[in-house]
């Protein structure tokens, strides 16, 4: 059999194996659609508390949207905690503060050595919380009137202890569209998140936009207190939750909380840097990640046209014609994903046809995540943290 043939069809069925795993995932990735609370019996105590440090360009949207929720107004209590923000983010919080009495301005405490900010933050506002359940909210989302009701509900259906929520991605610039684009991809083919809404299993993820969890869980297993030095604290905290017996779901929030977690193209590399070694299992695995993104982004371009240069420049074959078929119609899959992928996050079409662009910035990303774990630091909002290796 031909070197040729072998190679189209290898590619096809790469291509076709990547898509499966990611297309199972994505058939089980439950949504949480809106909802209200039913009554009759008054809905439980809820705070709010949103970590912000710098987020004057997003905190007023943020708490607006919280303004507007649904669930009873007599129930729900929303502490903004300012962590040392170089902005003018206190003067916009507390411009709010005084028009809505639910709302309550924390000026942070100084960092203590051995805590991360945004958990000393969440921590800070955990001790001035009076609700039964605690909803951890990062300033750059915005609620859908339906969010806290929708969230509550499902947790008190599904009986669980900790829900979170996976907001729908706002996609800007270029850099944040080519790079999000196949950091989504490349987490569901890699990771098996269905494993996590599972009670009998123990893998656990989370996404730290939006926590909702029981206070009597969270105290118990320690709060923000005990993962203190976690950079990915929603990664810890949900470790915690199932190592201790109770239920956690993650869910998609795609219809009650949108976000752009990202500006550009300098906060988007730091703000994925910080989490990439630690979310594909450490440095060597992440460099081999960002390896084979790389061949994969071009592989999909290049290999079909180097085999169907070879075919025209060859006598009439029909096993090199089939390996160039082969070989095309997996960049066809693989392009057709892509470009799917764009239309659902609202983005033109043809950044599907450009992704190897993505696949390499997305690299760049992957190997700066690399270097930080190797120095054993890293940044983020102008502050340095250890990092520490996940599990």
């Amino acid at each position: 059999m031909p070197a040729e043939l072998i190679i189209g069809l290898a590619w096809l069925l790469l291509v076709v194996w990547l898509l499966w795993r990611a297309t199972r995932q994505y058939r089980a990735y439950e949504r949480l659609p809106p909802r209200r609370w039913p009554g009759p019996q008054p809905a439980p105590a809820l705070t709010v508390i949103v970590p912000a440090r710098d987020e004057a360009a997003n905190i007023e949207r943020c708490i607006a949207g919280l303004f507007a929720q649904d669930y009873p107004a007599d129930r729900l209590q929303i502490i903004v905690v300012d962590d040392h923000s170089r902005d003018d983010t206190a003067a916009r919080v507390a411009r709010c503060a005084r028009r809505c009495a639910r709302l309550r301005l924390l000026h942070g405490r100084p960092l203590p050595a051995d805590w991360t900010g945004k958990s000393f933050a969440c921590w800070q506002g955990s001790r001035m919380a009076e609700g039964e359940w605690l909803c951890f909210i990062d300033a750059d989302t915005t609620a859908a009137p339906a969010c806290l009701a929708s969230a509550v509900v499902g947790a008190h259906e599904r009986k669980l202890d900790m829900l979170s929520l996976a907001p729908f991605q706002l996609l800007v610039t270029p850099p944040e569209r080519l790079v999000m684009l196949i950091g989504f991809l490349a987490v569901a083919v890699f990771k098996d998140l269905r494993r996590v809404n599972r009670a009998d299993d123990d893998a656990a993820e989370a996404n730290g936009q939006f926590l909702l969890i029981r206070r009597a869980a969270y105290e118990a297993i320690g709060g923000h207190a005990g993962v203190r030095q976690e950079v990915a604290e929603d990664f810890a905290l949900a470790c915690r939750i199932k190592q201790a017996g109770y239920r956690l779901q993650l869910l998609g929030g795609d219809e009650l909380l949108r976000t752009r977690m990202y500006t550009g193209w300098s906060s988007l590399r730091e703000g994925l840097a910080k989490n990439a070694a630690m979310i594909f299992g450490g440095p060597v695995a992440t460099l081999l990640v960002s390896l084979a993104a790389v061949l994969i982004g071009w592989a999909a371009w290049l290999l079909p046209a180097g085999l169907w240069l070879r075919w025209l420049a060859a006598a009439p074959d029909a096993w090199l014609l089939a390996g160039a078929l082969g070989a095309t119609l997996g960049s066809i899959l693989l392009t057709a994903t892509q470009i799917a992928e764009a239309r659902y996050f609202r983005m033109p079409w043809w950044y599907g046809l450009i992704f190897a662009i993505g696949y390499c910035l997305a690299a760049v990303v992957g190997i700066s995540s690399v270097r930080q774990h190797i120095s054993g630091r890293t940044r983020w909002k102008g502050r340095s943290y250890p990092v520490r290796s996940r599990g």
